[in-house]
């Protein structure tokens, strides 16, 4: 089940795809000149009254609620979502050379390899695109700990590895990753909820000590 809303702002020159019955539950502001669309996000019912109170909070509740984030009138509302339900971030003044010898150093103290970087910018330079700042992302994997989330429930395979991102942020970088939990959660599996709260924590820890 999906509920289409709108947070802050509107579709631009279109009504609201709202049911009636929630027209008024959500936040949008009057007389704003309503931008378009930048982004869409879902957000899992059971977290939703965390950033809306007026959906209330059920840790219960099943589906998702389909976010269209649009101008700079939606920048808290995005950054709550980004902040408090998928993304986890930090940024560092550092250069993304010193953070990625620091991720790596962080990464052995939490007993996780990296299995593989994906260079972005350099990805697209060679199909000729040119991507204004750096951004790398790193796939990084405990052993032991995919090892038990697998025997747990093999389709735990399609999430895994972890992927942590630095790319040039504000004259320094951002390192950000999707928090292991949520992104269980996106996929409706179960019996792993354990082993991705243990994941989270040491992959928080190793964005931690990166920055």
């Amino acid at each position: 089940m999906a509920i289409m809303c709108t947070a802050m702002s509107e579709i631009e020159n279109s009504p609201p795809p709202f049911p009636s019955d929630l027209k008024n539950s959500t936040t949008r502001r009057s007389g704003d000149r309503v931008p378009k669309v930048q982004r869409i996000l879902s957000v899992p019912l059971c977290h939703m009254g965390r950033m809306l109170p007026e959906f209330g909070s059920d840790p219960q509740a099943n589906g998702s609620v389909i976010l269209i984030l649009s101008g700079a009138s939606s920048m808290r509302t995005r950054i709550a979502i980004e902040g408090v339900f998928m993304l986890y971030s930090k940024h560092s003044s550092r250069t993304s050379e010193e953070v990625e010898r620091r991720l790596r150093e962080a990464a052995g103290r939490h007993k996780f390899g990296i299995l593989h970087i994906h260079d972005l910018k350099q990805t697209l330079r060679s199909k000729g695109i040119e991507l204004g700042s750096e951004c790398k992302v790193y796939d990084v994997c405990n052993p032991q700990a995919a090892f038990n989330a697998l025997t747990a429930e093999m389709k735990v395979s399609t999430v895994l590895p972890c992927r942590i991102s630095i790319f040039g942020h504000d004259g320094g970088c951002t390192i950000a990753t999707v928090k292991p939990t949520d992104l269980l959660k996106a996929t409706g599996l179960v019996g792993v909820e354990k082993a991705a709260a243990e994941i989270e924590g040491e992959v928080l820890a190793i964005i931690d000590e990166a920055a």
